[in-house]
């Protein structure tokens, strides 16, 4: 991910359906004030601050011109409605302050879906088991995915979604896989 300093703006034109819609339009010229996508951003309303009870946290996929396309609920915050005159800023989240720190490791030791909070996921059973992914969405997140006992490990796509044009890939004892989520359904091993 990357940053940029004052990527700050308002919304011109709301997603539709304001609670799902996947884009906006920002204030004419202020698209250039973000970072290259993806990013995180968080939305609310114009006069308060941003709260977990009226904001929301979005993954920008695409941005062209002021027309941001968005990824809705990240990061575990609900959706809202998003309305004209909401305020946008690219700012730093819980995911984009992870990635200034060590990896959150999780142990896990049966069957196990990644989700937000999942930097890497060691898994320890003598038995095989299946790691399925969160769904892909362009995001650029990196999920490692360990082995340290003889199990074999499946990762799996969600759905029918493909790593490196696999639908799961095979991780053995000692092993190790990364996934970095490059495009809507796509994950590729790096």
């Amino acid at each position: 991910m990357e940053y940029k300093n004052f990527a700050y703006t308002r919304v011109v034109t709301a997603p539709s359906p304001a609670t799902t819609g996947t884009t906006l339009e920002v204030t004419a010229g202020d698209g250039a004030l973000f970072p290259a996508v993806p990013f995180n951003a968080v939305v609310w309303p114009v006069g308060e601050m941003p709260l977990s009870t009226n904001a929301e946290i979005v993954t920008v996929t695409d941005s062209t011109g002021d027309v941001l396309t968005i990824v809705r609920q990240k990061e575990e915050t609900p959706a809202r409605s998003i309305i004209v005159g909401d305020r946008v800023a690219a700012t730093i989240t819980a995911y984009t302050a992870r990635t200034f720190r060590f990896l959150n490791a999780a142990i896990k030791t049966t069957t196990y879906t990644a989700d937000d909070n999942d930097d890497l996921i060691i898994c320890n059973s003598a038995n095989d088991f299946t790691v399925t992914l969160m769904p892909a969405t362009g995001s650029g997140r990196i999920l490692n995915i360990k082995n340290i006992n003889s199990g074999e490990i499946t990762v799996d796509g969600n759905g029918s979604e493909t790593i490196d044009g696999e639908l799961n890939q095979s991780v053995i004892q000692d092993d190790n896989i990364q996934v970095c989520d490059y495009s809507t359904g796509l994950w590729v091993v790096i």
